[in-house]
């Protein structure tokens, strides 16, 4: 799943750009930012991005299902995958995951 968002990330940047790992875990919820510096995309695009096939080769993802199966095992672990982007601005991904389990 990480490795997913992960080869997102770096397929957004062109030539140099840098992406930042910051984990932090607060009561219940463990929650992973991954930020980089690539392309970005529209942020009426983004409420798309979870949907299976979504790619936007000019702009930003050539997801597939990289990121909608990655949504999906997020919240099969009631957790949740937000993205947040603006072209030109690059984008965080934002996870969030219960430290245990529901029973």
């Amino acid at each position: 799943m990480l490795t997913s968002v992960l080869t997102n990330e770096v397929q957004a940047i062109d030539t140099e750009g840098t992406i930042t790992i910051r984990t932090a875990a607060q009561e219940e919820t463990v929650t992973i930012h991954i930020v980089d510096t690539g392309k970005g995309m529209p942020s009426d695009r983004v409420h798309h991005i979870f949907e299976p096939q979504f790619t936007r080769s000019e702009t930003r993802v050539k997801a597939g299902f990289r990121l909608f199966t990655s949504y999906n095992i997020i919240q099969n672990h009631h957790g949740d995958l937000k993205i947040e982007s603006a072209e030109g601005k690059g984008a965080t991904v934002i996870i969030m995951l219960p430290q245990s389990s529901p029973v």
